[in-house]
């Protein structure tokens, strides 16, 4: 709630308060937004290695409300923003130098906070069912994640409605305060249920463990693999220790001869130049999940464009719903959320059942399913988006309102929720099966990090975005015209822009329909797990030198 409450409504904060131009501050917001979701790795990677997820967590949480306290304190010293003054006027200043570094230097430790926070939030709360012992259990992992959406959505409804009222119409120094005051409870009540936490202890640095299998594979080049299972010998005495035996799979071949012992070997150089057979298949799987992960990118562009133009949009058209009251343009991710809420338990009570007697699967349709259906749905979301800006198009030109850009366009604000709605059902397939993906295929030492993955991708997008945006700019205005991004709305080529991504769209989801044929997923041997007191380690073994 906290964190939304800033991200989507920093966009018309920076352009009509802080007078940046309309790319600038949509490349701010998407830059904020971009760097607090690429930050999760960095998150992710600390409470698999360095800490655990609890403190993780909680240092994030203290981090960001640090930040919170500079942006109330931006927002509430007139010095540190300028003087108001008629949109797109010539006489407007940009906020000074002081006045940015206060407000940047908040947004980015709120940034660095969230990531520590998103990136472990879902894992520590999948760290509680136990997923290799009761296959019961390991079921409701699935209603759990399906649950934290929800609670996420119900959050960001706070956020979009209430948190965006008050910032709108009361003062934007006191939705910072109430964000910050949240933050805080939060932290508190998060802190108090330490005992009762189920946490995984700290193990060896899993990037370690897979750069050994590279660097193993590439020590054994010369060394031929062999092929039948009968060759390999068990139990191999070495010093590591795995929680399940991951079955040989023939992709990336290459990686298997990491796992070759050698006569040429000795106890000195068998750390870095042999490894288990399991941990050249946990190899494997980071391999195997980059395809995947890159090819949610695209979608998450998609969403850039929905939390920057598309509340530029809102802005120029009738956001009235009574004579007294006017729908806020950041609160239009309100009708997807809503939806969301009541969508996601009919999915997972309702339809789940239902699929999955008629599938076999436990969760209805695989997770690479899921995420399709989202990927398909986000080319929808941008074909309607097209289409609407079509019509705010015509309705601005039969009003003779090109050329007036604050004047409003007699065209309901509701019409740009036919693609977020679009787009949120998009998000409730393709968010939740990646964390789920990442979290079920992932080694055990690489949860963290691989569930932040799914806010990774959405980090790249965001940047992807801002990119983007600069250079369809860059090259619609090589002659002397404003491009097809002006700051007036009204004369864009925004539709263009649209219909371009929708084209990109569809072109990822090619893309990742392919991967998702090819990508094999993780299987214990023998459906067997391993006793963590009693660990039999597997190596093949070959007579080469």
């Amino acid at each position: 709630m906290a964190f939304l409450s800033v991200g989507i409504n920093l966009f018309p904060y920076m352009f009509t308060t802080m007078h940046f131009s309309i790319t600038d501050a949509a490349n701010a917001v998407t830059n904020f937004m971009g760097t607090s979701f690429l930050l999760t790795l960095l998150g992710g990677f600390l409470s698999d290695v360095c800490l655990s997820k609890f403190w993780t967590i909680s240092t994030g949480a203290a981090i960001a409300s640090v930040g919170f306290t500079f942006l109330t304190l931006s927002s509430s010293i007139p010095a540190l923003r300028p003087p108001p003054c008629p949109l797109l006027s010539p006489e407007c200043q940009e906020a000074s130098a002081t006045g940015k570094l206060v407000l940047f230097l908040g947004l980015y430790l709120v940034a660095i906070g969230s990531g520590a926070v998103k990136s472990n939030l879902a894992a520590i709360g999948a760290d509680q069912f136990d997923s290799t012992a009761n296959s019961k259990e390991k079921r409701e992992i699935s209603t759990y994640f399906n649950c934290a959406f929800v609670a996420f959505c119900l959050g960001a409804i706070v956020a979009v409605t209430a948190l965006v009222y008050v910032q709108d119409n009361v003062s934007r120094q006191c939705g910072y305060a109430i964000a910050l005051g949240t933050v805080l409870l939060a932290t508190i009540f998060f802190v108090s249920g330490r005992k009762f936490y189920r946490r995984t202890s700290l193990g060896k640095n899993p990037l370690l463990s897979v750069a050994r299998v590279f660097v193993a594979a590439l020590y054994n080049w010369r060394v031929a693999v062999p092929l039948d299972s009968n060759e390999t010998i068990q139990d191999e005495e070495s010093g590591d220790k795995v929680d399940n035996y991951i079955q040989r799979t023939p992709q990336f071949k290459f990686l298997d001869r990491a796992a070759v012992h050698t006569k040429a070997m000795t106890n000195d150089t068998i750390p870095w130049n042999l490894c288990t057979v399991t941990q050249v298949e946990e190899a494997k799987i980071v391999l195997r999940i980059i395809p995947v992960f890159a090819s949610t990118i695209m979608m998450n562009c998609v969403l850039g464009q929905l939390q920057t133009f598309s509340l530029a949009q809102g802005k120029t058209m009738d956001r009235k719903v009574t004579h007294k009251f006017e729908i806020p343009p950041a609160s239009l991710p309100f009708f997807p959320l809503a939806i969301m809420v009541v969508l996601v338990p009919i999915y997972d009570r309702l339809i789940v059942p239902v699929i999955r007697r008629a599938t076999g699967h436990e969760h209805g349709i695989t997770h690479l399913q899921r995420i399709g259906v989202g990927l398909l749905l986000a080319v929808s979301s941008m074909a309607i988006a097209a289409l609407v800006e079509e019509r705010r198009i015509r309705v601005a030109t039969a009003s003779r309102l090109l050329d007036r850009p604050a004047e409003i366009i007699p065209m309901s604000i509701c019409w740009l929720g036919l693609q977020y709605v679009t787009f949120g059902i998009a998000d409730m397939f393709t968010f939740v099966g990646l964390q789920e993906f990442f979290y079920s295929e992932s080694p055990a030492g690489l949860k963290s990090m691989a569930t932040s993955l799914a806010y990774v991708s959405i980090a790249i997008g965001y940047f992807m975005s801002s990119l983007l945006v600069s250079i369809v700019n860059a090259c619609t205005r090589r002659k002397g015209g404003e491009g097809w991004l002006p700051d007036n709305l009204n004369r864009s080529r925004l539709r263009d822009f649209y219909w371009l991504l929708a084209c990109l769209s569809t072109a990822n989801l090619i893309n990742y329909v392919f991967w998702a044929l090819w990508y094999r997923r993780r299987e214990l041997a023998d459906g067997e797990l391993r006793n963590k007191e009693n660990q039999d380690l597997d190596v093949m073994s070959s007579e080469n030198q």
